[in-house]
């Protein structure tokens, strides 16, 4: 019986230490999937007012040529569809939390992060409205 107990207490304090690990990985992890090209699917904007009650609602397709590179050096590449072609702009950004990035000084959530899907969140309050911007990227 003192056998059986031991083996539990072990098993328990393994299992322990193995979800702490695997919780402290998780930034590591957002860090590594965010990480390449995303492929622009579309763009959400609404604007509220008060606050709380939506005045306006757009949805914008992205254009072939619309994406974001993120690298290992904290520099993200935007490259936008024009009528002449595509435009490149290189901008830092930095992590924040495990869910929160600034693009250029820009706070965005991650509100999904996958290996194929990337939606990024940011709103903004002002005293008469609020302004919400939603990108959604896949690979």
């Amino acid at each position: 019986m003192k056998k059986l107990q031991t083996i539990t207490i072990c098993v328990s304090l393994i299992m322990m230490v193995a979800c702490e690990r695997e919780d402290s990985l998780q930034p590591n992890t957002n860090k590594a999937l965010l990480l390449g090209k995303w492929q622009l699917e579309k763009t959400i904007d609404e604007f509220y007012q008060p606050v709380n009650v939506l005045k306006a609602h757009e949805e914008t397709p992205g254009e072939p040529g619309d994406s974001v590179v993120f690298k290992n050096d904290n520099q993200v590449y935007s490259y936008q569809t024009v009528a002449t072609g595509v435009d490149e702009e290189v901008y830092d950004y930095e992590w924040v939390t495990d869910s929160i990035i600034k693009v250029d000084g820009e706070r965005y959530t991650i509100r999904k992060l996958t290996t194929t899907t990337l939606v990024l969140y940011k709103e903004e309050t002002d005293n008469n409205g609020r302004d919400v911007e939603i990108g959604i990227f896949m690979r």
